[in-house]
C-alpha cells in the first residue's frame, strides 16, 4: 500500500491519505497515530 502524508503546521496535525482512494484519510498528532486511524477505517 502507498500513502501520502501531509503536515498542517498551523495545527500540528499529520494527515495520511490512501494513494488509491484519496477520499480516505485520517489525522493525528503523529504519523503513527494517523496511520492507526486510517488502518481502522480501512478494515
Amino acid at each position: 500500500m502507498r500513502y501520502k502524508v501531509t503536515l498542517d503546521t498551523k495545527h500540528q496535525l499529520f494527515t495520511v491519505f490512501d494513494k488509491k482512494n484519496t477520499r480516505v484519510s485520517a489525522c493525528g498528532k503523529s504519523i503513527e497515530e494517523a496511520m492507526n486511524k486510517l488502518l481502522k477505517l480501512s478494515a
